[in-house]
């Protein structure tokens, strides 16, 4: 239904600018409208409509996937609650240390820090005297298996051969046969590639231009120059204002914050704070 009303207010709405607008610049330009002004602003504003209408659905879809060139991001960030650190020894023995964000209470809510923290309570750190973090295990949600991220580029060899771990600053942890990656001082910060997604954001970012330019020139009959200075200023005028208003009606929708329940905030307190042990016992 929003989508449906989303669609008949972008119509009437370019419409009425479209005609109005024809009437008046045409009228400057040329003495004369457009033959069928009525009918050529009405075709111009459903093409226009279309698109925006497909364009908000597909963010209403996906809150901020698709966005302008100026809001766009090339890659997501997934904050996680936890991480397990593959730490080798000296020795070259593996052992697996699993880090979380401690719960807090404050004014009644929970909220999760920004440390992670081992079963004994240190913060996370790549390197210490009795080990270095070689790689990150992830468990992702609905992911049935975890990922492995591993340490990009520390193996190094000096004069006799052996291979010593040299670190960089930053460092980079590299999913293997993957692309996600996390650096080591935004540790739980899995960073996501969009991929594909950069593709259809070009192509709705530039097909914005090309609809302005077909609706002004062969439908709205402008002569060809003043048909592409008008693509240019419309295309800017609908990146710059039309989408980010009426994307921004998805984000305050998706984002509005909905308080839990009081009696689920008391059944959840005991699990979280058995959390930490419970990893502390499998690291």
């Amino acid at each position: 239904m929003a989508v449906l009303l989303t669609f008949l207010l972008l119509l009437i709405l370019l419409y009425a600018a479209l005609w109005g607008g024809s009437l008046i610049l045409q009228g400057y330009f040329y003495n004369v409208p457009a033959t069928g002004l009525i009918w050529r602003a009405a075709a111009g504003a459903a093409v226009m409509a279309v698109f925006l209408t497909i364009w908000y659905a597909l963010d209403r879809r996906s809150p901020g996937k698709y966005d302008t060139f100026l809001n766009f991001t090339a890659y997501d960030i997934v904050e996680l609650d936890t991480f397990d650190a593959i730490r080798v020894t000296p020795a070259g023995v593996e052992k697996v240390v699993t880090y979380t964000r401690p719960t807090r209470a404050r004014r009644g809510s929970e909220y999760r820090t920004s440390d992670y923290k081992d079963a004994k309570g240190l913060s996370f750190n790549r390197s210490d005297t009795d080990s270095m973090v070689l790689a990150i295990r992830v468990k992702l949600p609905n992911v049935e298996e975890p990922i492995r991220l591993q340490a990009v580029d520390v193996e190094k060899k000096d004069a006799t051969g052996k291979v010593r771990y040299v670190f960089n600053t930053p460092q980079e942890y590299r999913e293997v046969g993957g692309n996600r990656t996390m650096m080591d001082q935004t540790v739980g910060k899995l960073i996501v590639p969009k991929g594909g997604t950069l593709f259809v954001n070009l192509l709705l970012n530039l097909l914005q231009y090309l609809l302005w330019m077909a609706v002004l020139w062969p439908i709205l009959r402008y002569e060809f120059w003043h048909a592409f200075c008008g693509a240019i200023i419309l295309g800017l005028a609908t990146m710059l204002i039309g989408v980010p208003v009426l994307l921004g009606s998805n984000r305050v929708e998706t984002t509005k914050p909905t308080p839990p329940p009081a009696q689920e905030k008391t059944e959840t307190t005991p699990a979280a704070v058995r959390l930490i042990p419970t990893m502390g016992e499998r690291a």
